[in-house]
């Protein structure tokens, strides 16, 4: 742009400018995965009224099987139940401005609402593209103190048990103590009704955010 705010990172990747809205938090609490399915209990998390768009981050608990996409989570009954906290961050251009006395405050040429420096945000430490397999493989190693942002669900194969029935395969994926993210194909769901498909694989992706 020939006018206008840009701010530059080291590698004078552009952080900041005054055309493009970033994503600041507008909620946050913790889920508890307690609605049974025969493979998995379920939970989805809230979303506030008047935003689109939103994106929903993750404090992954140690420990458990999760099937996270969107704002919707899974725990895998291998590992029972569990309380995941989340954070979700909406468009600034959708929020209100922070009251904060000090700080900076950027705008497009509609007045829209694009960076704050009295809101929460968060910053992208790294993504990883990953195919999960029927058998366990270790992804990622999250640093400690960082929030996940996971597309780790969807269908990924269907193993018959009866003529009428078959058991619905979808990825998973787990975090040691030390943060490691392993991945595995695991059991979800057996319905009636299906294609014969057997799992094989599955691609996800796992953004990795530090919040500020």
């Amino acid at each position: 742009m020939s006018f206008g705010f840009n701010l530059l990172d080291a590698s004078s990747s552009e952080v900041i400018d005054s055309t493009l809205p970033i994503f600041v938090q507008v909620s946050e609490g913790s889920v508890y995965t307690n609605t049974e399915y025969s493979g998995a209990y379920g939970a989805e998390v809230p979303l506030p009224a008047g935003f689109t768009n939103c994106v929903v981050a993750y404090d992954i608990p140690i420990g458990k099987w999760l099937a996270i996409g969107g704002n919707v989570v899974y725990a895998h009954k291998d590992t029972g139940k569990a309380t995941v906290p989340y954070k979700v961050f909406a468009q600034s251009n959708q929020v209100t401005p922070s009251s904060d006395s000090f700080g900076l405050r950027i705008y497009n040429a509609t007045n829209k609402l694009l960076f704050d420096s009295g809101k929460i945000l968060f910053n992208v430490v790294s993504y990883i593209l990953f195919e999960s397999r029927p058998d366990t493989a270790m992804v990622m190693t999250m640093m400690p103190g960082k929030w996940l942002i996971p597309s780790v669900f969807g269908i990924a194969g269907i193993v018959p048990v009866t003529n009428n029935f078959g058991d619905f395969y979808s990825p998973y994926f787990y975090r040691h103590a030390g943060g490691q993210i392993d991945t595995a194909l695991k059991m979800f769901d057996t319905s009636p009704g299906y294609n014969d498909s057997q799992p094989t694989e599955y691609y996800c992706s796992i953004t990795e955010i530090d919040i500020t």
